[in-house]
């Protein structure tokens, strides 16, 4: 995606339709309708049935984001990115893999990383673990003295919302 803001402050993903643009006739005609209140079993017996998540895979690979602003001149680019993840299912340990590359001109910043990890989520998606994390970045710039800077996390985390703590 290449996001581009103008001098005058617009935006190249805004105003994706032209004005004035009609829509369609059954669009507008579903846009005077009341919408029919939302049936919630579970609501009307007290309880609520865990979420039923399972996905084989995700995978992103080599994805690409930059943004500039020609008013300002400042420039983002987020590239070289990918993600993967398998087996992802709720209450269950699962392995994802990330890489990236970040490059800001203001201020002047470069980093490449690279981050693995297990992960869990509970049902209720309020507890989550991080266990084995690796990770490791290489950081250049003028917004580390000019100097390439690397750093490298390892560890495990969690954290549990319901109870609002983290270790």
């Amino acid at each position: 995606a290449r996001l581009v803001k103008n001098k005058q402050g617009q935006g190249n993903w805004e105003r994706i339709m032209p004005e004035g643009e009609a829509k369609p006739a059954d669009e507008q005609t579903a846009q005077k309708e009341e919408p029919a209140p939302a049936e919630t079993p579970a609501a009307d017996q007290g309880g609520s049935e865990p979420l039923k998540f399972n996905v084989e895979e995700i995978a992103i690979t080599n994805a690409q984001v930059h943004y500039s602003d020609q008013g300002t001149g400042q420039s983002v680019t987020l590239d070289d990115f990918s993600l993967n993840a398998s087996d992802i299912t709720l209450g269950q340990t699962f392995p994802l893999s990330l890489g990236f590359h970040f490059a800001t001109n203001e201020p002047e910043l470069d980093v490449v990383a690279q981050i693995k990890a297990q992960l869990n989520a509970n049902e209720a998606l309020n507890q989550f673990q991080m266990q084995d994390l690796d990770s490791s970045f290489e950081l250049k710039g003028a917004a580390v003295g000019g100097k390439t800077v690397n750093a490298s996390f390892t560890g495990n985390a969690a954290a549990n919302l319901e109870q609002e703590t983290a270790s």
